[in-house]
């Protein structure tokens, strides 16, 4: 498909970003592995280049918007920085689907025009139309209660002639509006009043203020004059936040991940790469976990999402009365027991051990 210089733009993402702290490209590719381990997911890597294809991504992909992309490093002076140019067939689709609506739309209403009678047609069925109403005879009822005769087609014409030319003779109220006079505008803006002389009049004390009528009694009224500005100390105005590409948001989302290191039942070790969001049940559950069986779905009801916590540095928010009274019905209880839906997860995380404990 040819590079439109505007079409491009809305399918394709290009751009680099500094790599902190410098990594290799193996290091780099190797932080993606979680989001290209992914069913209908092929990738491959030449060097410093990482070419990957996705096909029909599931919706929690992180990487789904764009199916198709290109990734490499380039490392120079002690730095590295990733270049990336990612396509979206979906995005271009979006953009494409007006389009063919609208050219649908086109082709109906041309069939139509071709498929509808010609114009000799149309004069034809005209010219039947006026010959049956002069020939429509008044009903006899109307004759009987001395109803008028229908006019014929000429004394219809000949009335709404009658009837433009009456409309010609009529003055038209345009001039009226184009010759009146505009009403002096009064100022309504709050700062920069003292500009006008009226109100610097008013506000040095020269002109006396109005006056309210109350009953019998006069009682004065002076309209304040009020400082410059004074609605921005009132109303903090939200300051402009600085516009960020798609693309860009999504590649540094993809190295804020963290990698976390899980044990099932049965002593297999698997690293899954994540988002430091969502829980950790949550976490182990998406990435093909079924010995975390999490049947309540993480409202802390049930004890069946039990993972034991390596010794670590990480420091985490003590359990609630609620999950240590199940923690305490469970016979496989340790020191590092906690439930996994309680444990939000946080950049600290990345490396964390977690080994699954059979459900009571």
């Amino acid at each position: 498909m040819p590079k439109l210089p505007y079409i491009d733009r809305i399918w394709r993402a290009r751009g680099s970003i500094e790599l902190i702290p410098p990594r290799t490209s193996q290091s780099a590719f190797a932080r993606l592995d979680g989001l290209l381990d992914d069913g209908g997911t092929s990738h491959e890597v030449h060097g410093d280049t990482l070419h990957y294809v996705k096909d029909n991504p599931a919706a929690q992909d992180k990487l789904a918007t764009f199916s198709r992309g290109t990734l490499r490093v380039e490392e120079s002076a002690g730095r590295a920085r990733l270049h990336y140019e990612l396509t979206s067939p979906a995005l271009l689709l979006c953009f494409l689907a007006p389009l063919l609506f609208l050219a649908i739309a086109q082709a109906t209403i041309f069939i139509s025009e071709l498929e509808g009678p010609s114009t000799e047609e149309t004069s034809e069925t005209e010219k039947d139309k006026e010959e049956e109403e002069e020939a429509r005879p008044l009903n006899v009822i109307d004759q009987m209660l001395g109803a008028p005769q229908p006019e014929t087609l000429e004394e219809k014409k000949q009335r709404m002639e009658e009837e433009g030319e009456e409309e010609e003779g009529r003055h038209s109220p345009t001039p009226a509006y184009v010759f009146a006079l505009p009403r002096r505008p009064r100022s309504r803006t709050l700062a920069g009043t003292a500009d006008l002389p009226a109100n610097a009049e008013r506000a040095a004390g020269t002109v006396q203020p109005r006056k309210r009528r109350t009953g019998r009694q006069l009682i004065p009224t002076a309209k304040p004059v009020l400082p410059a500005g004074f609605i921005h100390d009132l109303i903090p105005f939200p300051t402009a936040r600085p516009r960020q590409r798609l693309s860009q948001r999504g590649i540094h989302g993809v190295f804020r991940l963290i990698q976390l290191h899980i044990t099932d039942l049965s002593g297999t070790e698997r690293t899954i790469t994540v988002a430091p969001s969502g829980t950790l049940m949550e976490a182990i559950r998406d990435n093909g976990f079924p010995d975390l069986l999490a049947a309540c779905g993480g409202c802390c009801s049930c004890a069946t999402c039990h993972v034991a916590l390596a010794p670590s540095d990480i420091v985490l928010a003590p359990a609630s009365d609620e999950e240590d009274e199940l923690l305490d019905a469970s016979d496989e209880r340790s020191s590092g027991s906690r439930l996994a839906c309680q444990l939000p997860l946080m950049p600290a995380m990345d490396g964390l051990k977690v080994r699954i404990v059979e459900a009571a």
